[in-house]
Formats: C-alpha cells, structure tokens, sequence
C-alpha cells in the first residue's frame, strides 16, 4: 500500500491556483472510449432535440436534489422558493426501467416523457433551470438508455445518473455499461450527461466508473461528509490512503479534497453534491469556498426535503461566479467540448452567439462563453487559451504523408481545416469508411 497521503488545505489550493496558457480540450462524452463517433462535424450526425429546445441562462446555478414530492414538498413549493434562492433544480425522473410514479404516490408523481416536459416548462417558467436524475441499474440497458433520452428530449439541461453499488442500485456489468452508453449517445450525442457516484474511494471502485466517464460529460460525487463520518468509514479511508488528520474526524474539506484526488484519473469536471443533513452554515459555507478553491464551478445540495436554512442561506450567500469570457476557436474545439471546459452548455454558446449551426465553428472564430470560466478536471486542469491564442500545433507536422495520432477533440473535419485538405481526401488516404468514425489513438497519414 502506498504511504498515506495528507491532503493539501483550502489555503494551498488557493495559493497555488494561477494562470495557464496552455489549452486543454476535454473529450466529449461523443469523442471518449468506444464511442468516439459522434462529433459534431459535417455527417456526424444533427444535434438532439433538446440541445436546442431548451432554454439557456447566461449563468450557471447551484442546484438542489430532490428525490419524491411526497418526502420533499410540493412541486409550487419547491420551484418558488429555489427560484428565490438563485438555485437550479435536479428532479429525479426514474429508477431503472420505472417511472417515478411507481414509488412516489402524490398525484404529481412523474408517470412518463409528458410529465417531464410538463415539469421542465414549468420549472423553467419560474426562473428554476430544469435538470434531472435518474438511478441506472444495467439490467436492461437499451430500454433503460431509451427513458434516459426521452427525459433529455423533454427537456433537462443535464442528466445526472446514479451509479451506485448499494441494494437497488446498479446490477449490471461493464458490458451492459458500454452498452448503455453507446445507445444514449446514439440518440443523444450532444447532450450533457452526468454519472453520479458515492464517492468513497471503495465505493467508486465497485461501480463501472470507467466504462460511465467514456460517454458521460461530468461527474457528481456524492460527498456526504456528515452521514460518511464513522469509525468504520475512517478506518476504511485510511485504508484506501486518505488519513482524515484532522481531530473532528471526517469533515467536508476531507470528503471534498479526497474525492478530487480519486476522480483525477476520469479526467472529468467535478460537480460536487453536499450533505444537506449538515445545517450548519458556516460548515457549508466552507464545502463552497472549498469547492471554489478547487476551480469546481458549483455545487448540488442533497436534497430539498432534508436542506436547513443554513444551507440555504450559504448557497444563496456564495453564488458561482459569472465572468464573461471571449475564446478564440482553435484546432479541434467543438460546442460540445468548449461548453464542458467553461461550466455551461451548448444551447448557452448557440444563444449568446446567434449561432445558425451548432455544428460548425471554424479556427479563430471568436465566441462568447457564459459561465464561470474554464472547468477543470478536478482543477488539475489547463484552462482553455485565451481570445487570440495560437492554436496547438498538430503532430503531423510538414507535408504530405506525415502521420498524425488521433486526439482528444479531433476530427476529421477540424484537421482537414488545420492541413489545408479536405475530409474526403483524409478519407481515401487513410481508407475510411464513415468519415464520422475516428478514435481516440488511431494513426492518420496526412494527404
């Protein structure tokens, strides 16, 4: 076993966050593992329904979790007082292969798409942003990827699925996760998707977590430091490497410090769900000035029906900041990408640009990017250039017959951009079927 690692405090992060130059571009669940073909480039297919249906604010939100309207109050109840506090909703929609209704008796229970598009506009309408959850259980992945596209279609801004290793939660097996995968983004290829995961190190480990960070945008680690904070979960930690150090045993900065160490490898943009059976606002006020600490762009509260007023009143006192950015297109870059990297989303990039196709951009074209700024992955990260930075250059450097390693962000449409050709050229030179399908390691010779 490895030594056991002391985490860095609030203070050191915020010490040693700064400026990079360098870009990062974080693959979309369309370009990841197995499922690389869906790029928004010319014959990669239209974007989904949703991506430009719904409406799309010029700022990001925190939001709140709720689980059932018989637990967690009334649906006029819950948006009224969320959009008073500034906070996005995440409303769960189904479990497995059943609808809400099977499980929550208030005739407002959700029964199908309908009642989704019905609680999306509703929520919408009353300045609350619409997301939604679900718990994915791998039993029957096709008609379980088909209920989580029809939510997206009906209107949530993101989903969030829970993949959790506990009695009634995940059942199936690696291969029925690609296979979820694969056929949700065959029918949702730009939408934003979210894996939500207990995020004890032990726990992740017992969840198909690589096979879900191939197709899914971010992640939502579950950091319930109240409810993890036991004797057996301590020694557990410590086990895994994480030493708690601190005398008030497992506190929210450990939670969060720890789980953005072991989600490091997904090299996803974290989004953090807090405890909201701690009520104490200083104690959430912390988890927030942590989370920004650790360039995370918001933060989730679990879950409205259990919330005190000290966690309301952190969250509405510690909104995400909003800067307005200008970005420069650069090699690679799609809507899908750069909406992962700046915390916001397609729709949000196509409104404030007066975007005719979100489907094509083009090198050096300047774009206005809402939200906080770039999202990094675990703020590990690289922030995306600046306005006027030069793009990367590619490996295929000279002329003719170079070769060139398929990356993260590639196309065959942005390099037949950066190279001066075209896609069908790039095509015959490299005996390519469907010019839509490249993956991540394949070996390109330049025409």
């Amino acid at each position: 076993m490895e030594p056991l690692r002391r985490l860095a405090s609030r203070r050191d992060f915020l010490t040693t966050l700064g400026g990079v130059s360098a870009a990062l571009v974080i693959p979309t669940a369309a370009t990841k593992a197995g499922i690389e073909i869906a790029r928004a480039v010319p014959g990669g297919g239209p974007p989904s329904p949703a991506s430009l249906a719904n409406p799309a604010p010029r700022s990001i939100h925190h939001l709140a979790w709720v689980w059932q309207f018989q637990h967690d109050g009334t649906p006029e109840e819950i948006r009224d007082r969320l959009a008073s506090l500034g906070l996005g909703v995440a409303l769960k929609t189904h479990d497995g292969t059943n609808w809400m209704a099977k499980y929550d008796d208030t005739p407002e229970a959700i029964t199908g798409p309908d009642k989704v598009q019905e609680y999306a506009a509703f929520f919408e309408s009353g300045g609350v942003p619409f997301h939604a959850w679900s718990v994915v259980k791998g039993l029957h992945p096709v008609l379980e990827a088909e209920m989580a596209s029809d939510v997206i279609t009906a209107g949530a801004r993101t989903l969030f699925l829970d993949l959790e290793a506990h009695a009634g939660f995940w059942r199936g097996t690696p291969e029925s996760a690609v296979t979820f995968g694969k056929e949700l983004r065959a029918r949702q290829a730009n939408a934003v998707v979210g894996t939500s995961v207990d995020s004890r190190p032990w726990e992740i480990d017992r969840v198909p977590m690589r096979e879900f960070a191939a197709f899914t945008d971010l992640v939502a680690p579950q950091a319930y430091w109240s409810i993890f904070n036991t004797t057996g979960n301590m020694r557990l930690f410590r086990q895994s490497g994480y030493d708690p150090v601190s005398v008030e045993g497992i506190t929210s900065s450990f939670v969060l410090d720890a789980t953005v160490d072991r989600l490091r490898e997904f090299g996803l943009p974290v989004h953090p769900i807090g405890d909201g059976t701690a009520h104490d606002q200083a104690v959430w006020s912390g988890f927030i000035e942590d989370a920004f600490a650790h360039d995370l762009a918001a933060v989730s509260v679990w879950r409205y029906g259990v919330a005190g007023d000290g966690v309301w009143s952190a969250v509405q006192a510690l909104p995400p900041p909003q800067p307005e950015t200008t970005y420069a297109v650069q090699s690679g870059d799609t809507l899908g990408t750069l909406a992962v990297q700046w915390g916001t989303t397609v729709d949000a990039i196509v409104k404030e640009n007066g975007l005719q196709d979100p489907n094509f951009v083009y090198i050096g074209q300047q774009l206005f990017i809402p939200g906080r700024g770039p999202a990094r992955a675990g703020g590990g990260g690289a922030p995306a250039a600046p306005a006027g930075a030069a793009s990367p250059p590619s490996e295929a450097g000279g002329g003719s017959g170079a070769s060139h390693t398929v990356r993260p962000g590639d196309s065959l449409w942005a390099l037949a951009s950066e190279w001066g050709t075209t896609v069908e050229a790039i095509a015959e030179t490299n005996g390519i079927a469907d010019p839509s399908m490249i993956r991540i390691g394949d070996t390109l010779k330049r025409p």
